[in-house]
């Protein structure tokens, strides 16, 4: 059960604009995320384990995890250890798995006319 005293913030965020004006918003995201994308950091396991099961609690569509330094264990990965964007999406309620490699378009949910490769999301990290 997510605990809904505290809250994630998450590298980046889609979200439906709210239809209430300005004044009477509340601080903060009051609704589910179409799409999730954090970076991997250090602490990636929290991305691969807690953050997924969070955003599959709250049923987020697409949740990318971009490991622009490959430093995510191979036994994590259906593809080994390197460069990746894991792009999550929801299936019948539950999150199915798909690793894409540097070569790649990562095809996306949230924007189908979007057309970026890795190579593409990894550049802009520099």
């Amino acid at each position: 059960m997510i605990d809904n005293t505290r809250g994630r913030r998450p590298d980046v965020a889609v979200i439906d604009r709210p239809a209430t004006r300005r004044e009477d918003r509340q601080p903060g995201i009051r609704s589910v995320p179409r799409m999730i994308v954090e970076i991997a950091s250090g602490n990636w396991s929290t991305d691969l384990v807690e953050k997924q099961e969070e955003y599959e609690a709250l049923q987020v569509p697409e949740f990318w995890i971009v490991d622009y330094r490959g430093q995510i264990p191979a036994k994590y990965c259906q593809r080994g250890k390197g460069k990746k964007v894991i792009v999550l999406t929801l299936v019948d309620g539950v999150y199915r798995k798909a690793e894409y490699v540097e070569g790649e378009a990562v095809p996306c949910l949230t924007f189908p006319e979007l057309e970026l490769t890795v190579e593409q999301i990894l550049a802009a990290e520099e």
